[in-house]
């Protein structure tokens, strides 16, 4: 029932906003789902409330990111297999990497440090 709200709710942020999904979801989680509030915060200062909250680079991309997509394809900068950009997990630094690292990454972390908030 929550899902697909939260995706209409997510849709008309980020087409309001003019920023991605990714970032969208971020910052309507940290305003409690609220678009009009997320709405007021982002207005008052778009680029303290992305830095806040870790999304700025996904608002903003580098010259050098938008020249690598370009191409269809990227590279792991872990393990430098090819890579689809659909396939890549992009972080709120702007760097990107595979599924399988990343995974393999998060499964480390939690196997070691043990569940963390």
């Amino acid at each position: 029932e929550f899902v697909p709200e939260m995706k209409r709710r997510a849709k008309e942020a980020s087409d309001v906003l003019d920023i991605p999904m990714a970032a969208v979801i971020c910052l309507l989680n940290e305003h409690a789902w609220s678009q009009e509030k997320l709405v007021n915060s982002f207005y008052n200062d778009p680029e303290a409330l992305q830095k806040k909250f870790g999304v700025f680079h996904r608002c903003h991309s580098t010259g050098k990111q938008d020249k690598r997509r370009t191409r269809s394809t990227s590279y792991c900068p872990i393990c430098y297999d090819d890579c689809n950009f659909d396939t890549l997990r992009s972080m709120p630094c702007g760097h990107a990497f595979c599924a399988d690292c990343w995974t393999a990454y998060c499964t480390n972390a939690i196997e070691t440090d043990g569940p963390a908030c």
